[in-house]
């Protein structure tokens, strides 16, 4: 950063347009000076990240790479002045040697320095230390007015798609007990966690922010585990073959529903859906249910049906159910439905055939949990031979699936498993007495919006 006085630097000015002034003849126009004293426009210059790496022995290694600047608009916020980007930084991002290519201005722009605190000219290709704000101030021509700006620039911190698992309880005996098949919901800041213990229904509890203080509660009347669905937030799932709710997850009570299925398959917004007989049907309340059509009765999930809403990525007046199961052979099953929630078009039901290349199948599991995360299909369960499975990803719709990239931390344990997602897009995964918790880094950033130009 140059060092030149910005006092010096305006005296000098003003002596100039004084001796201008006065030199001037009656049929000359004088020169008056301005008050303008305003940043219009700023642009990040060519930045430098310090990258990391292992080298081929393993060790790890140090280099930079350039970040174009250009590609973090600057955004002003001249009632508060602020200068700062919205979209941060990549990590690694050298905020010490920050260089602009522009930094427009009326009036001269001056950077308080962070050693002597007074003003020294600011030069937009000088190396900028931006590691903490850094105050800006434009000096109007005329010697008196002035405007100080912050400038504030962010990095982030961690990678946007990496992803951490962190063990949250190691092994509980209670969870431990549990037999494959369990279904666990993150609501109301609990963990619930559906199951069956030494051949009776239960419910195994903790509250999130400790969630190694589990409660088994014995569930009398209580649902089938692989059931439970959560729809207009309350829990619904079958018990003996009729429908039963309950609102706090341990008093379940019969809805007075004649309707028998053989499954649940899935909840929407506004609607509830179930298989019997090789049939969808759909339910307002879950009392009343009608059938649907389906373009292929003999694919119907016979067993093992679990169901998701995806959200549509271009009109928030439509969202599409997925559902995953079994057909009367046994083999695994794909189907969704495109829901209008405004209620004007009535979709059917559509078979997704399996694709050519095999590699990309939905994967055989036993006791299947299903969620929604980063607006996709997400799917574990149990292998053929009792074991966790990975977590396989479908970005489609169900069409295809392929193993996510980030790994199932109880993959190739012996236990049941199952998983959810909360409001904070923490993945929680519970089996064999242990729980893990783990988000995409991305999905936990605050969303400031609200630039100013």
């Amino acid at each position: 950063m140059k060092k030149t006085n910005l006092t010096l630097l305006l005296v000098g000015l003003l002596a100039v347009l004084s001796v201008t002034a006065s030199c001037n003849t009656d049929d000359e126009q004088g020169i008056t000076a301005s008050g303008d004293c305003i940043i219009t426009s700023a642009t990040l210059g060519v930045l430098k990240r310090i990258m990391h790496t292992k080298d081929k022995a393993g060790n790890d290694s140090v280099y930079e790479a350039n970040v174009t600047g250009s590609y973090y608009p600057l955004h002003i916020d001249q009632l508060g002045c602020r200068i700062f980007n919205t979209d941060s930084l990549p990590v690694g991002t050298d905020l010490r040697r920050t260089v602009f290519t522009a930094l427009n201005s009326q009036g001269n722009v001056g950077i308080r320095s962070l050693v002597t605190n007074t003003d020294t000219i600011f030069s937009k290709t000088d190396s900028t230390d931006c590691s903490v704000d850094r105050l800006l101030t434009v000096y109007a021509t005329d010697g008196v007015s002035r405007r100080t700006y912050t400038l504030s620039l962010c990095a982030h911190r961690e990678e946007a798609d990496s992803f951490v698992w962190k063990q949250m309880c190691t092994n509980d005996a209670q969870l431990a007990r549990l037999t494959p098949g369990h279904r666990t919901f993150v609501t109301d800041g609990r963990i619930r966690v559906f199951g069956n213990m030494d051949g009776n229904a239960v419910v195994v509890s903790a509250p999130v922010e400790n969630p190694t203080l589990w409660t088994t509660t014995a569930l009398t009347d209580g649902p089938d585990a692989g059931t439970v669905h959560r729809f207009e937030d309350r829990f619904i799932a079958l018990a003996g073959g009729r429908i039963v709710t309950s609102d706090d997850g341990e008093t379940w009570t019969g809805n007075g529903s004649s309707f028998s299925p053989d499954g649940i398959a899935g909840a929407a917004t506004n609607r509830i859906y179930a298989v019997k007989d090789g049939q969808f049907y759909a339910s307002s309340d879950g009392v009343t249910w009608t059938a649907e059509e389906a373009d292929d009765a003999e694919q119907v999930p016979a067993s093992g049906a679990v169901g998701i809403t995806l959200a549509s990525a271009t009109d928030n007046t439509f969202e599409n159910i997925l559902v995953v199961g079994r057909n009367a052979a046994g083999a695994p099953v794909v189907w969704c439905k495109d829901i209008d929630l405004s209620g004007g078009i009535a979709f059917a039901w559509n078979y997704l055939p399996p694709v050519t290349d095999e590699a990309f199948h939905c994967p055989a599991l036993t006791a299947p949990s299903l969620i929604v995360y980063d607006r996709a299909a997400l799917l574990t369960g149990n292998t053929a031979d009792g074991k966790a499975a990975a977590l396989y990803l479908s970005r489609d719709n169900g069409r295809t699936w392929s193993t996510a990239d980030f790994s199932n931390p109880l993959k190739g344990s012996t236990a049941g498993i199952s998983m959810a997602v909360d409001a904070e897009q923490f993945i929680w995964i519970i089996g064999g007495g242990q729980v893990w918790r783990g988000r995409l880094n991305r999905l936990g950033w605050e969303n400031n919006s609200g630039a100013f130009e």
